[in-house]
């Protein structure tokens, strides 16, 4: 996924992914990638990962 940091790309989440046109927008920094989702109702989901723990099992 591409990443622009005033949000100019986004991914439009279809219904067969069960987005019902949601977006989806992705933010980077040294330490967390940040998923952001805009569902079509204005409802915001913000989903954070910290990168050094992400692969751990």
């Amino acid at each position: 996924m591409k990443i622009c940091p005033a949000n100019a790309l986004c991914y439009q989440l279809s219904a067969d992914l069960g987005g019902t046109g949601a977006k989806l927008f992705a933010e980077d920094s040294l330490h967390k990638l940040t998923w952001k989702i805009l569902k079509t109702n204005g409802e915001k989901i913000m989903l954070e990962v910290d990168k050094t723990q992400a692969n751990k099992f």
